[in-house]
């Protein structure tokens, strides 16, 4: 009752993760049915009926925001660990003192670039961590005298494109950010592209690439396709023939 999905995830190994308002489901493909958890199953005790707001697995990393923060579990073998318990859980949320400055708030969306890092969109900033220094957080915030810094703390979407290979940032109420690297792949600061540089709305919800390098941008003004070079930008909506202006 009044359960929502909220994400979807097939593993490796033929299983679907679906994260809801209310804990987590497992369907295994093999059997093509769910899978059933006793109470004091691992994976329960620390998930329970948490909210699951996205999952992100690097090899046998599974990254897991919750309602109540930041978790991962690290597999022995496979995805099929999850099944067995055969893994260890360590969770960012309980770290005393919160030494590592991990993320506090509500986690929206996360991206593993190989390049810099695993990156962290909440509602209260955009966060790094470093494949070099896989222990402290990287904090980005809106600073209203720096024109570089991050366009909103309330992040949405993240996304980085095969054309070009930058990282772009989906906020809501700042628009797109690209993420300025140097040559060390550290972060310099952030151009932003906002209603004013032509988008249909600073909402921006998900961000995909087409096969010709396009970004396609989600808003709640219609659907906007830019082109991560020269930023040209070209909006779609109800008088194109869509069935709405709001996409998130």
């Amino acid at each position: 009752e009044n359960e929502h999905v909220l994400f979807f995830y097939e593993t490796p190994d033929r299983l679907i993760i679906i994260g809801t308002n209310k804990g987590i489901k497992v369907y295994d493909l093999d059997i093509e049915d769910f899978v059933s958890f006793p109470n004091d199953h691992p994976f329960l005790k620390f998930l329970g009926n948490k909210q699951l707001n996205c999952l992100l697995q690097i090899d046998k990393d599974i990254w897991i925001a919750t309602s109540y923060g930041l978790s991962k579990i690290t597999l022995q073998n496979s995805t099929r660990d999850l099944l067995t318990g055969n893994f260890t859980h360590t969770s960012f949320a309980e770290q005393a003192n919160n030494e590592l400055q991990s993320p506090t708030d509500i986690i929206n969306v996360m991206l593993h670039d190989p390049d810099t890092g695993i990156w962290f969109g909440t509602r209260n900033g955009l966060y790094l961590l470093k494949n070099e220094d896989n222990s402290v957080f990287e904090i980005f915030r809106h600073d209203v005298h720096n024109k570089q810094s991050i366009s909103s703390n309330n992040i949405f979407s993240l996304y980085k494109d095969q054309e070009t290979g930058n990282i772009w940032v989906g906020t809501f109420g700042g628009g797109l950010n690209k993420i300025v690297l140097d040559g060390e792949k550290n972060v310099g600061g952030f151009e932003r592209i906002t209603k004013r540089d032509g988008l249909p709305d600073n909402a921006i919800y998900s961000i995909l690439e087409d096969k010709n390098g396009f970004l396609w941008l989600s808003t709640d003004g219609g659907i906007a396709k830019i082109n991560p070079e020269t930023h040209a930008i070209k909006i779609f909506n109800m008088e194109d023939g869509l069935s709405a202006n709001n996409f998130r």
